[in-house]
C-alpha cells in the first residue's frame, strides 16, 4: 500500500477531533472505503456502498459549492467536504446542517441578522428621507427664490421687540433702511415715498398696534394698494402682512410688489365698466321712453275705438248687421289692447319693474269671472267649454291680478289653437299638504297642438309655432314668456305637454295662503251697498277730444254730474274758483299740453282749502308704466286707472275712494 506516515499528516487532526454528529471517510482512488469514522452502527457493506456513493457524486462535480448537501441514513440533511490527496485517496467529511449553523445558536445569529437589516433599512429610510427633504428644501428655496421675486420689498418684522429685519429691499431704501432698525424708522422712511395725502392712513393701518390688533384676531392677510414714489415717477404698489401663527406668534412678514400695470387694467376696466353701465342705462332708459310713449300714443286711440263701440251697441239705435260691425270693431280693438299690454308686461318683467300685490280675494268668484268672459266666446265658435273648481276654502291671500292674467292667456291659447267642434277644460283643485295650501290650475283643449321640438322653445318671446293648419298664425309669442315669468315671480311652476292634433295641456300650481273667510265676507257686503255715486260732481280733466266725450257719457249714464278741462291748467283753475266742497272727485289724465296731471294734482293739493287736501285725484290716463303709477302717486293722486278704461274698475276704484 502507497502509505506513508508523511501523507497521514494533514488526517491527523481531522481523526482525531471529536465533533458530535460528523461523519469521516478514507477511500482509495477507485473509490473503496479505506476508514470510517461515523455516528451511526451501520454494517460494513453499508457503508462502503453509502462511502463509494459520496466519492462518485465529488467525482461528478455535486458538492462543488460550500453550500451543497444531501440527506443521510436519517434523511437529515447534510453538508459534504472533502479532499484529494495525491496518490488519489480521498478524505470525505458530512457535518450536519445544524452543526454547521452553530445549532441552537442560530436563533441569536438570526436574531442578530434582523436587527442588523432592521438597522439598515432604517439608515436606509433616514438616507432616502434626508435626500426627499433635501429635495424638498431646494423646492421650497427656488419657490421661495420665485415669490420673492413678486415683491421689490420684504421686511420681517418682530411684535415684541419692535423691531424689523431687512430680507429684501428696494434699490432706493438700501442706505436708509439698511438690514435692521426700528419699526417706527422704517415707517419714517415709508413716508418718504408714499403718495402725498395717503401716508396718515397708511401708517394708521399699519402701525405696529393695528398689526397686533390683526394678530390678536387671527387675521393672516391684510393690504392694500396705493401710490409710492420710484425715482421722479409715482406707481401703484401692494402692500401686505402675512402672518402664521404656527410658525411664529410673534413676527409678521411686510412685502411690497408693483402692480402699477394690473392696477391701470383694473381702472381701464371699472372706466369702461362705468361707461357701459351709463349707457346701458340710458338705453334703458331711452327704452322705457319708447315704451311708454308707444302705450299713451296707441292706448289713447284705442280708449276711444273700444269706447264708442260700447256705446254704440248700449245704443240699440242701429240694424242686426251694424251691431255686427261695431262687434267686430270692439273686438279688433280688444285683441289689439291685449298685444299692447303682452309687450308692456314683457318690458316691465325684464326690467324688474313687476311687483306682486297680495290681497285677499274669492279665487271660486274670481274664476267665474274669468270663464264667464270665455263662454260668449264658446258659444259663438261652437266650442265644448267647461269648468271644474274642487277647492275647500274660497278666500286665499295672492294677486288676484296676475293670476287672472295668467288664465286669460292660457284659456286664449285654448281658444285660439282650438277648432269648431273641440273641447276646452279649466280645471281648479287645492293641494294640501299641512300648514300649505296650493292651488293647481289645468287648462286643457283637444286642439292642433304643438310639434315636440317646439315645447323647447315655448317660453322664449316671439317664438311661434309654425306648421300646417287651418289656422293661421297669430299672435306675439308673448303669453307664455309672460306666464312663466308670472308664475316664477309667484313661487309656482308650470307644467305642459302637447302633440301635433291631439291637443295641449297647461298645468300651473301656484301657492297660497288661505284669507279670512269673515272679514273677506264683510269687504264683499261693503261692496254690495247702495250706488254711492248716484249725483256726485266730478272734475275731469282730459285733453284728448273724443276720450272727454267717451268719458262724459259713460260717467253720466251712471248719474254723474260731469264738469270738463281741457288740460291741467284749467282743471286747476276751475277747481280753485270754485267753492269749497263742491267737487266730490277729479279724473286727471297725466299727460296734457300746458300743465300735465301730475302738476295740476300738485298744485291742488297746496291750496290752502282743505278739500284741497281731501278730495279724491284718481289718474285716468295712457300712461301704464309703474313709475307711471309711481309717479301719480307721489304728485298727490289716490289711483292709477289706465286707458282704455275699463269702467267696471274705475267705478268700483271711484266708490272705494268716496267712502
Amino acid at each position: 500500500m502507497d502509505i506513508y506516515p508523511s501523507k497521514l499528516q494533514g488526517l491527523r487532526n481531522v481523526l482525531t477531533e471529536e465533533i458530535e454528529g460528523n461523519a469521516l471517510y478514507l477511500c482509495d482512488s477507485k473509490g473503496h472505503l479505506i476508514y470510517a469514522k461515523t455516528p451511526w452502527n451501520k454494517p460494513s457493506e453499508k457503508l462502503d456502498e453509502y462511502a463509494h456513493t459520496l466519492f462518485d457524486n465529488v467525482q461528478k462535480g455535486y458538492f462543488s459549492s460550500y453550500d451543497d448537501s444531501f440527506k443521510d441514513f436519517n434523511n437529515e440533511r447534510r453538508g459534504v467536504y472533502y479532499s484529494q490527496m495525491e496518490n488519489g485517496w480521498m478524505i470525505i467529511m458530512t457535518i450536519p446542517f445544524d452543526t454547521l449553523l452553530l445549532g441552537e445558536s442560530n436563533v441569536l445569529m438570526y436574531g442578530l441578522l434582523a436587527v442588523g437589516g432592521i438597522l439598515i433599512l432604517i439608515l436606509l429610510f433616514m438616507f432616502v428621507r434626508d435626500i426627499l427633504h433635501s429635495r424638498k428644501i431646494k423646492e421650497a428655496d427656488r419657490t421661495v427664490s420665485i415669490l420673492s421675486d413678486s415683491f421689490y420689498a420684504i421686511y420681517r418684522v418682530n411684535l415684541k421687540t419692535g423691531m424689523y429685519t431687512t430680507l429684501k429691499n428696494a434699490a432706493d431704501m438700501d442706505e436708509k433702511v439698511g438690514m435692521n432698525g426700528t419699526y417706527d424708522h422704517l415707517l419714517q422712511m415709508i413716508e418718504t415715498v408714499v403718495e402725498k395725502g395717503t401716508y396718515q392712513e397708511f401708517a394708521f393701518c399699519f402701525s405696529l398696534d393695528s398689526i397686533k390688533q390683526r394678530v390678536k384676531e387671527h387675521i393672516a392677510d391684510y393690504g392694500g394698494d396705493y401710490k409710492r414714489r420710484f425715482n421722479d415717477r409715482y406707481k401703484w404698489v401692494n402692500i401686505r402682512t402675512l402672518y402664521n401663527e404656527k410658525i411664529s406668534s410673534e413676527e409678521v412678514i411686510l412685502c411690497f410688489r408693483d402692480v402699477d400695470v394690473e392696477k391701470r387694467q383694473e381702472l381701464q376696466y371699472t372706466l369702461l365698466l362705468q361707461e357701459t353701465l351709463e349707457t346701458n342705462k340710458k338705453s334703458a332708459e331711452a327704452k322705457e321712453t319708447f315704451f311708454s310713449n308707444m302705450s299713451h300714443e296707441m292706448r289713447t286711440p284705442l280708449n276711444a275705438i273700444i269706447g264708442f263701440s260700447k256705446l254704440a251697441l248700449e245704443s240699440g239705435d242701429m240694424s242686426d248687421k251694424n251691431k255686427e260691425y261695431i262687434k267686430k270693431i270692439s273686438f279688433s280693438g280688444q285683441n289689439m289692447l291685449s298685444l299692447i299690454n303682452d309687450i308692456l308686461e314683457l318690458s316691465r318683467l325684464e326690467a324688474g319693474h313687476s311687483r306682486l300685490d297680495y290681497r285677499d280675494f274669492n279665487l271660486e268668484e274670481c274664476i267665474h269671472n274669468i270663464s264667464g268672459s270665455f263662454e260668449a266666446k264658446a258659444m259663438e265658435d261652437k266650442k265644448d267649454f267647461k269648468v271644474n273648481i274642487d277647492i275647500k276654502n274660497k278666500y286665499i291671500k295672492g294677486d288676484e291680478l296676475k293670476v287672472v292674467q295668467i288664465l286669460n292667456n292660457l284659456l286664449s291659447n285654448a281658444f285660439k289653437y282650438s277648432d269648431a267642434g273641440d273641447k276646452v277644460l279649466l280645471e281648479v283643485k287645492e293641494l294640501e299638504y299641512r300648514q300649505y295650501h296650493k292651488i293647481r290650475f289645468t287648462s286643457k283643449d283637444s286642439g292642433i297642438g304643438m310639434s315636440a321640438s317646439f315645447l323647447n322653445h315655448l317660453f322664449e318671446p316671439y317664438a311661434r309655432e309654425t306648421h300646417f293648419s287651418t289656422k293661421s298664425t297669430i299672435g306675439t309669442g308673448l303669453g307664455m314668456p309672460i306666464v312663466k315669468s308670472l308664475v316664477e315671480q309667484m313661487s309656482g311652476e308650470i307644467e305642459v305637454e302637447s302633440k301635433l292634433k291631439e291637443g295641449t295641456t297647461f298645468v300651473v300650481t301656484l301657492p297660497f295662503e288661505v284669507a279670512n273667510a269673515q272679514v273677506s265676507e264683510e269687504k264683499k257686503d261693503e261692496k254690495q251697498t247702495e250706488n254711492v255715486l248716484q249725483g256726485k260732481k266730478v272734475l275731469l280733466a282730459e285733453d284728448n277730444e273724443l276720450n272727454r266725450e267717451i268719458a262724459t257719457e259713460i260717467l253720466q249714464m251712471h248719474d254723474l254730474k260731469v264738469i270738463c278741462a281741457e288740460n291741467g291748467k284749467e282743471a286747476l283753475d276751475i277747481f280753485q274758483s270754485s267753492s269749497p266742497y263742491s267737487f266730490d272727485l277729479i279724473l286727471m289724465d297725466m299727460q296734457m299740453p300746458i300743465m300735465d296731471g301730475c302738476e295740476a294734482s300738485e298744485k291742488i293739493r297746496s291750496l290752502d282749502r282743505d278739500d284741497a287736501r281731501s278730495i279724491p285725484i284718481i289718474a285716468v290716463t295712457a300712461n301704464a308704466f309703474s313709475e307711471d303709477v309711481a309717479r301719480v302717486l307721489r304728485s298727490g293722486m289716490n289711483a292709477h286707472i289706465a286707458k282704455p278704461i275699463d269702467f267696471n274698475v274705475l267705478q268700483e276704484v271711484m266708490k272705494a275712494h268716496l267712502k
